[in-house]
């Protein structure tokens, strides 16, 4: 992304554009990811008709690009088979998903045999994954950020809708905090104590590549706010972590009797959730690192 044009911005090798396109043409760039503008194809039209670039390495380039079109088949077939849309967003392939978010969760912590859950207690869910898609998907997920509400199905359960069809008016929603300010802790904290247990969903929103960029891996403050809070009620807290990363929580690790870490498992993540939470299937996943204590 830019990186052509990033050998004078920022690492300063080459004095304008046009002598970095020189560089990196005779480097062994064949192409260059600038799709804001044509500044790659117009100064090496330039750099080839004032010599500065041979022609050979103009055909090189091109026939580099044109071999890996040719094996991958696009000169006999450039489109691909519109039948094969059949083959998308089948039962079968659903199932599959369902099954991949379900092995993907990670049980941190069970204090006590907190889980699995009874269908008949009471229950809070609060946090700010608890009702949305777009944290179980994250980036890359439909656009670029993942972050367009109105692009994901209407049909697939977040994890508040997921846990309501396990025990129906035995749960109760309260978002108490979005994923970086407080919303209303005081009526989240309310209803912890009309309840048998607090199911608190944390993490992140959606981000890829730069704006997901972050200098602390702390989780953010209003959501270790809203656990505390509701720790302090002395009513069972279950976490469920989702998120790309793993953040920062130790804050909050020792009052959870239960930690559930779902990471982001997808549309089908939050009747996985639920299934996990409720017993309908024993959490099998492992990590393949120690979760973070600081950063």
């Amino acid at each position: 992304w830019q990186d052509i044009k990033k050998l004078v911005t920022e690492w300063r090798v080459a004095a304008d554009e046009k002598e970095a396109t020189r560089l990196s043409i005779l480097a062994g760039v064949d192409m260059s990811m600038v799709p804001n503008d044509y500044s790659f194809s117009d100064l090496l039209l330039q750099l080839v008709k004032e010599g500065k670039v041979p022609m050979s390495r103009i055909d090189e380039a091109v026939s580099r690009i044109l071999l890996v079109k040719y094996q991958v088949g696009l000169f006999d077939k450039p489109m691909p088979d519109p039948s094969l849309k059949a083959n998308f967003a089948t039962a079968s392939s659903r199932a599959v998903s369902l099954e991949a978010a379900r092995e993907s969760l990670v049980l941190l912590k069970n204090e006590g045999s907190t889980l699995p859950l009874a269908k008949d207690k009471k229950i809070l869910v609060t946090g700010p994954t608890a009702d949305t898609l777009i944290s179980l998907n994250n980036g890359w997920t439909y656009v670029w950020q993942g972050n367009n509400a109105a692009l994901y199905p209407k049909d697939r359960d977040n994890i508040v809708q997921a846990i309501r069809r396990k025990v129906g008016d035995n749960a109760t929603h309260v978002p108490g905090v979005s994923f970086d300010k407080e919303i209303d802790i005081e009526a989240a904290v309310a209803a912890a104590k009309n309840a048998d247990v607090a199911i608190v969903c944390i993490g992140e929103s959606s981000y890829t590549e730069t704006p997901g960029n972050i200098t602390d891996l702390t989780l953010s403050d209003p959501q270790l706010k809203l656990v505390e809070r509701i720790q302090a009620t002395g009513k069972p807290v279950v976490l469920v972590l989702v998120e790309g990363r793993p953040r920062v929580i130790n804050r909050i690790v020792g009052g959870a009797k239960g930690i559930l870490l779902a990471l982001n498992p997808g549309n089908e993540g939050g009747t996985a959730i639920a299934d996990v939470l409720f017993g309908d299937y024993n959490p099998n996943g492992k990590l393949p690192f120690n979760y973070p204590r600081t950063p």
